[in-house]
């Protein structure tokens, strides 16, 4: 059973997402724009009366809607906004997958926070390619801006990467060069901060 999306769900986390782009040639990030923003009322509403799991009456996905969005859109900390977000991202997440897997990438998703990894020798133009003229700016891909799309999203341009294996490659703020890890200067943050906490009583 393929695990795609990470995020808000048991026994999942940033580290399971990045277990699955651990040692690879390639590892590329790209990002959802205001992911919660834009799942609206008609969408929450929409997915609850025509998706086959749930198919509730007009009055129930209605109320749940209405509960769950604020000024029309899924609002950040609430409790119902990241469920919900994965219910109506989860047929992107299928497209993608089947993207990655036909140009033999690995696709996951953590929240808005989407990985493509490869160990194939050339990295596939369908999700990703350099932009003419540079050797470093890389831009999404047909492939994957267009189902991006169809579900409904954006792709935030200024916040897509890619990471070589010759370098220092993250996802989810986690290190996947080899062994999962966190960054040298996290971990040197988080050890001043104890000492400063166990010693005076504040972490800063």
């Amino acid at each position: 059973h393929c695990i795609l999306a990470h995020g808000f769900k048991r026994n999942l986390s940033i580290i399971t997402n990045a277990e699955n782009h651990r040692n690879q040639r390639y590892v590329y990030n790209a990002d959802l724009k205001d992911f919660f923003p834009s799942i609206n009322f008609g969408r929450v509403r929409g997915f609850f009366l025509k998706n086959d799991d749930f198919a509730l009456k007009p009055a129930v996905a209605t109320l749940i809607a209405q509960i769950a969005c604020h000024n029309n859109q899924l609002p950040q900390g609430s409790p119902c906004s990241p469920p919900i977000s994965n219910f109506i991202a989860h047929i992107m997440d299928i497209h993608l997958n089947k993207l990655a897997r036909k140009n033999r990438c690995t696709y996951t998703r953590y929240a808005d926070d989407l990985t493509f990894s490869t160990n194939e020798k050339e990295f596939p133009s369908k999700i990703a390619s350099l932009v003419n003229g540079t050797t470093d700016r890389w831009a999404a891909g047909d492939g994957l801006v267009s189902r991006v799309h169809r579900a409904g999203f954006q792709l935030n341009v200024a916040k897509t990467r890619m990471q070589y294996k010759d370098s220092r490659q993250d996802t989810t703020g986690l290190i996947v060069n080899s062994k999962i890890n966190v960054p040298v200067e996290y971990a040197k943050l988080a050890r001043t901060r104890c000492y400063h906490l166990f010693r005076d009583g504040i972490p800063f």
